[in-house]
Formats: structure tokens, C-alpha cells, sequence
């Protein structure tokens, strides 16, 4: 009995010998056969599949600090080394004068900045250089003419309209040592010359010019209402000369028999050598058919601009002028006046910056002119005869409004007038005068 257990423990133990040597080497991370086992997971484990090879795990790193709680907003950027470039400025304020804002400046009240208009003067005391040129066409219809002889005889009474053509060129400049007062000079030179047949040769062509001295002076200003009153004092000097072929027909009629007795005259007066022609009779050609224009004087008025906002404004003036002037003419000689000149006239003003770059205006002027004449006989002039003359300007005008320093536009108007410069003391007899105008301007401020 013994025995035979014995043999059944040494059965037993040959037969596990055999079974384990049959058994394949254990894959990487399986333990030895007869080894103790693992410890037990403390955390689930999924079961494996029969046959399939257990996962590999891998070392986390250690945990990092605790990130910020749940809602607090994240840290802002680091910022950029360069500083993006800021947005270009608007023009106006580009071209603002030193000093100024976008609601004043010199000529500007309220935010609305104003026109310096043609018409009329303004209250403001700025710098700057103006540049500016016109075209004009002038029509006088059926205007009363007469031929006299030297002895006054009347030889030929007629009617003829006057038609001319002008062109003018303005210039000017402004300097402001102190924000309460500017002084400038402005002047004119103007050509103008017969459109037609008869005013060719009964007016002529003209060529003149006007320096007009100035001091400005601010009275007032209130920003609050925006509202400025201004003083202008001027001083007038003109000048001019006018050549007329009538003078040539006259002197023509005057030796018309003694030049058509004598061949070598006829031959001189086409050939336009007339000191030839009227050698004669010691005439002075050039005398003959020039008429002179002097004018000296000067004047000032009162000027007032009111802002109601930044788009809409007016403008207002009332002054007065006095100057003597003297017309030396053919035949007739000196004729002298002294006169005054009364204005009243305004514009309003529609500025659409920062909207739209444009600004629309209107002028008006109302003018009385009154002169009074010394005696002149030749011209049937009686001593101190005196003559009035009223006229109405008008005036549309499209600007540039851009740019604070710079004042761009075009501006085209008519007048009705009763004109003494051309009629002299018998402008109130005369037919009024039509006149349209074109003009193109540029003023700039610094």
C-alpha cells in the first residue's frame, strides 16, 4: 500500500515535469511559470481576450500647477512689438491753420467754415494769397449817340447797341500779425474791346487797372452764437485807357477835302502813316483817338457773419465810398465828378463737409452810385449837374470745401445797372446795362 502511493506521487510529479517543459517560454511581461502571481490591480481591468496579448502602459508625467477655474476669462495677448499706423486724418483737419479746431478757426464759427464772396466784403481777419480770373459779356441795347462838329453842331443823332467783351484777372494777398486785425492789397486788371461793328468803333477797346489797399479790423466775436462783426477801411486807385477809332473818323472828316486833292496823303492814310496824312493840319493821331480814366478815392464798410450750424451761414455788408474821377477825351477834354458809392448786400452759405466736399452760395448787391459834375461845355455838361445810378449783382457759386486752407470754386452772376462809368452824366437817360460774368478763383490761407 505504501508502495503504491509512492508510485502515485512520483507519477504525478513526472507528469507536471512534462507538462511544463511542453509549454512555450512566456512573452515579455508574463511571469515564470511556478512564480508567485502579480498583486491584485487596485483599479478595474478590462479582460482580455483569449490569446490576445495583454496592454503595454505607459508613465504619465507628474501633474502640472492648477490651471485658473472655470469661467474666468483668459489672459489678453502679449502685445506686438510694432504699433499698427494710425488712420489718415479727414483733409479739413489737414488743412487746418495752426491753432484751430474743427468748430473754430479764423473764418470758421460753429464748425462751418465760410467763403471769402466776391460781392460783398467779410468780417474775417486771415493770411492769405488770391488768385483768381473772369470772363464778362456786357449788352447795352439802343443806346442813344450823336456826331458833333467842333463848334457842337449835331451832326448825325442815331441809337447802336453796346456789346463788349471782358476779360479780368484778380489778384491778392492778406497778412494777419494778430488774429484782431489783417492788411492786404487787392487788385484788378482789366481788357475789354468792342463786339460788334459799331461799338468797335464808337466805343473802342479798353485796358484799365485797380489797386485796392485794405486794413481790417475784428470787433467782435462770440463763439457761443457764432457770430463775428468786422471793420474794412480801403483805399481805390484806378487807371485806364481807352482807344477810339471814331477819333480817327472825325479828324478824317475834318481833312477829307485836303487829302483828296493830294495823292502823296491818300497814299500815307493807307498805308496808316498818319502823321503823313494829317501833316497838314498838325494833328496828333494818338491824341486823336485816346481816352483816359483816372480814380482815386476810398471807402470802408461793416461786415457781419453769422453761423447757424456747421452746414448753413450768411454773410451781410453796408458800406460806402467816395472818389473823384477824371475822363480826358478827344474834342471835349477834361470831364470831372466827384461821386459816392452806397452798398448793401449779403450771402448765405450752404457748406455739406464732412458729407460731401462741396459749398453752395449766393451773393446779392445793391449799389447806388451819385456823381456830381464840373462844367464842361463841349461835353454840355453844366457846372455841378448831378446823375444817380442804381445797380443789382447777383451771384451762384459752387465750391471746393475740402480743405480748411484752401478755397477752390467757380461762381458765375449778372448784374442790371445803370452804368455811369461808360454813360457818364447820362446814365439815368440810358438804357440799363446787362452783364453776365464766369469766374474761376483760388485763395489760400496760411
Amino acid at each position: 500500500m505504501r508502495f503504491a502511493c509512492t508510485l502515485a506521487g512520483v507519477s504525478s510529479v513526472l507528469f507536471w515535469a512534462l507538462s511544463v517543459s511542453a509549454q512555450p517560454p512566456p512573452g515579455p511581461g508574463q511571469p515564470m511559470p511556478g512564480a508567485p502571481p502579480p498583486p491584485a490591480p487596485t483599479h478595474p481591468v478590462m479582460p482580455t481576450m483569449p490569446g490576445a496579448t495583454p496592454p503595454t502602459t505607459t508613465a504619465l508625467p507628474p501633474p502640472g500647477p492648477p490651471g485658473p477655474p472655470i469661467g474666468t476669462p483668459a489672459a489678453p495677448p502679449p502685445a506686438a512689438s510694432a504699433e499698427p499706423p494710425e488712420p489718415p486724418e479727414p483733409l479739413m483737419k489737414q488743412g487746418m491753420i495752426g491753432g484751430e479746431s474743427d468748430e473754430s478757426g479764423d473764418r470758421t464759427l460753429l464748425g462751418h467754415t465760410f467763403h471769402y464772396p466776391l460781392l460783398l466784403d467779410n468780417a474775417f481777419t486771415a493770411a492769405s494769397i488770391y488768385v483768381g480770373s473772369s470772363i464778362e459779356f456786357y449788352h447795352q441795347g439802343d443806346v442813344p449817340a450823336q456826331v458833333k462838329a467842333e463848334d457842337g453842331t449835331i451832326l448825325k443823332d442815331f441809337t447802336f447797341d453796346r456789346d463788349l467783351g471782358f476779360v479780368r484777372l484778380r489778384y491778392g494777398v492778406d497778412f494777419q500779425p494778430s488774429q484782431y486785425f489783417s492788411f492786404g492789397l487787392e487788385s484788378d486788371y482789366l481788357a475789354e474791346v468792342g463786339a460788334n461793328e459799331e461799338t468797335l468803333f464808337l466805343y473802342g477797346g479798353q485796358t484799365g487797372f485797380d489797386f485796392r489797399p485794405n486794413l481790417k479790423v475784428r470787433l467782435v466775436r462770440n463763439e457761443k452764437t457764432g457770430s463775428q462783426l468786422g471793420l474794412r477801411a480801403h483805399g481805390t486807385f484806378q487807371g485806364g485807357i481807352r482807344a477810339v477809332p471814331q477819333g480817327l473818323l472825325t479828324e478824317l472828316e475834318k481833312q477829307l477835302s485836303t487829302i483828296a486833292n493830294d495823292i502823296e496823303k491818300q497814299k500815307c492814310l493807307v498805308a496808316a502813316d498818319f502823321e503823313c496824312a494829317f501833316a497838314a493840319a498838325g494833328t496828333d493821331m494818338g491824341e486823336a483817338i485816346k481816352l483816359t480814366r483816372k480814380r482815386y478815392g476810398g471807402g470802408g464798410s461793416l461786415n457781419y457773419a453769422q453761423a447757424l450750424n456747421k452746414y448753413l451761414g450768411g454773410q451781410a455788408s453796408i458800406g460806402i465810398e467816395g472818389a473823384t474821377t477824371t475822363v480826358s477825351a478827344p474834342i471835349v477834354g477834361d470831364i470831372e465828378a466827384s461821386g459816392l458809392r452806397f452798398h448793401l448786400a449779403a450771402s448765405p452759405s450752404l457748406n455739406l463737409y464732412p458729407k460731401l466736399p462741396v459749398g453752395l452760395v449766393f451773393e446779392y448787391r445793391f449799389q447806388l452810385d451819385k456823381q456830381n459834375y464840373a462844367g464842361n461845355e463841349k461835353a454840355n455838361i453844366s457846372e455841378e449837374e448831378g446823375v444817380s445810378a442804381i445797380s443789382h449783382r447777383m451771384g451762384w457759386g459752387l465750391y471746393y470745401t475740402g480743405r480748411r486752407d484752401l478755397l477752390l470754386g467757380w461762381i458765375a452772376g449778372i448784374n442790371f445797372l445803370q452804368d455811369v462809368d461808360r454813360a457818364l452824366n447820362e446814365a439815368e437817360d440810358q438804357p440799363d446795362a446787362f452783364v453776365f460774368a464766369a469766374q474761376f478763383e483760388m485763395r489760400y490761407f496760411f
